[in-house]
């Protein structure tokens, strides 16, 4: 590896400007694989792969729906609980009020 970036100073490239025309040829690569093995598979999967961004906009939302309705249920099922404390306090103090 250092034998590699001893030639690339040797000719007196910048390594940044060397490491961004890797990394844009590597991008390029990958769309280019990416472009001919679309044409290979089904179309089915090239439209899910079109999808990607949307389905991960999707999985986001869901869970974040998810996460509301689990604080929804915590709320009510408080609710629920003080509506059950107050129910049976009232029929205590009805029971005492009968017994007297």
């Amino acid at each position: 590896m250092t034998e590699v970036v001893a030639i690339i100073l040797s000719k007196g490239t910048n390594l940044r400007d060397y490491t961004k025309d890797v990394e844009n040829n590597l991008r390029q690569l990958e769309l280019d694989s990416i472009e001919f093995l679309t044409v290979l598979v089904n179309p089915v999967w090239t439209d899910y792969i079109k999808e990607s961004d949307n389905l991960v906009s999707l999985h986001d939302q869901i869970h974040d729906c998810d996460t509301i309705l689990a604080q929804m249920e915590k709320l009510l099922s408080g609710f629920q609980a003080h509506k059950f404390h107050m129910l049976a306090m009232a029929l205590d103090k009805n029971t005492r009020k009968h017994i007297k």
